[in-house]
């Protein structure tokens, strides 16, 4: 077993700031849509998270751009020396919304669009999500805001993956991340017709290795790509859940895994300050995906940080990047 390294603070912070979205799409983790903290909350916590030395801060939802105070949460974010990311569905990405996100100092997007076209797309996403989606793309672009598409791979889109890129590189887009369908969440609804085989991984690796050829400066993240997998030194912070990595609930609970969060959050929520530290160096939930207290683990947790994503790990039943 490879000895694992965890931080005495955590460097980096995923932060779904919000359960509302105006999407329900089929592969979704999550399965709450509502709730949130205020804004005062949220600066406070902010103010700790800088404190405390965290270097990086992704927003994610639901869907952040739904709060209508996030360019106050950005900028309070930017001011105390703290990186700021958006990870969005991009439909809500308006000329002035782009804007103002970036004079409040956001220039770092993710947007999910799940094909290279809107039959694929909004299958998964719903209808009109793809034009809204790579019309957000464009205005980002336009702003030479830092721009990378995510994609969820799974039955339906798997086999067009070389399309989607040489699409998206088109554009203009020099950044890519691929990652893997899991019946979590909502998703659990339509695992039988989402869920990858061992077929369809074969296909994936293929198509990634033709991309790389095709596109060299186009930066492909994710598991299927053989580049971006991790490679264990003497020591590991694995994937970094609950090593260097918290993840703040909208509901102001904490996780280790961001696609966990429906079964695997603390009870605890951050309330006061010394709460963050607290949580990350004591609670139960953050000994297990640190193998520490093995007597009290779940034994799935045996060999967390082991082989990639350990959630994909259980969830299939494998190591499904093997062979």
């Amino acid at each position: 077993m490879i000895p694992l390294l965890t931080l005495n603070t955590p460097l980096f912070i995923k932060w779904y700031i919000t359960g509302r979205c105006n999407l329900r799409c089929k592969h979704c983790y999550l399965s709450s849509y509502h709730g949130e903290g205020s804004l005062t909350q949220i600066l406070n916590i902010v103010d700790e998270l800088a404190e405390i030395g965290v270097k990086d801060i992704n927003f994610l939802g639901g869907e952040p751009l739904i709060r209508k105070d996030l360019e106050a949460i950005v900028r309070h974010t930017a001011a105390s020396g703290v990186h700021v990311k958006i990870g969005t569905n991009g439909t809500l990405l308006t000329k002035k919304r782009v804007e103002s996100l970036l004079s409040a100092g956001c220039y770092d997007f993710q947007i999910s669009i799940e094909g290279m076209n809107a039959e694929i797309n909004d299958e998964i996403r719903g209808a009109n999500s793809f034009h809204k989606a790579m019309t957000g793309v464009k205005r980002l672009l336009d702003k030479n805001a830092n721009t990378e598409i995510a994609m969820t791979l799974n039955q339906k889109n798997f086999n067009s993956i070389f399309g989607f890129c040489q699409s998206i590189y088109a554009s203009g887009i020099r950044k890519v991340k691929f990652s893997v369908f899991m019946p979590l969440g909502s998703g659990a609804l339509e695992s039988r017709n989402l869920m990858l085989n061992t077929e369809h991984i074969s296909t994936i690796k293929k198509e990634i290795s033709d991309i790389n050829r095709a596109f060299p400066d186009l930066i492909v993240l994710g598991a299927f790509n053989p580049a971006s997998v991790i490679t264990h030194d003497p020591m590991t912070l694995g994937c970094g859940a609950g090593t260097s990595t918290m993840v703040i609930n909208n509901d102001l609970t904490v996780s280790a895994c961001d696609l966990w969060t429906d079964v695997d959050r603390t009870e605890r929520k951050i309330e006061k300050k010394g709460d963050i530290i607290d949580i990350w160096k004591n609670d139960e939930l953050f000994n297990k995906w640190r193998r520490i207290n093995p007597e009290n683990n779940n034994t799935k947790f045996n060999e967390v940080h082991e082989h990639g994503c350990h959630i994909l790990y259980m969830q299939y039943n494998k190591n499904i990047f093997e062979g």
